[in-house]
């Protein structure tokens, strides 16, 4: 059985992903190709926020389509 995770290590967590994210999004103002590159990304994941969208990139770079929990209940 999983431990639950105290209130620290959630919080913890969270300021760790949110750091990456911000790092992420930094880095896709480098240069008009990475906005390009980026915008590409983007454009296949209309439905999401971008934070959604973010997140996304920043689990699986190469991702072409993505289910929504609904989807995989199903």
């Amino acid at each position: 059985m999983a431990k639950m995770k105290t209130n620290e290590e959630r919080r913890a967590e969270l300021e760790a992903l949110t750091e990456q994210m911000g790092q992420q999004i930094d880095s896709y103002f480098e240069s008009p190709e990475k906005i390009r590159e980026h915008l590409q990304f983007l454009g296949k994941f209309h439905q999401y926020s971008i934070r959604n969208a973010v997140l996304i990139e920043s689990q699986f770079p190469g991702a072409v389509a993505v289910g929504s929990y609904q989807f995989w209940e199903k």
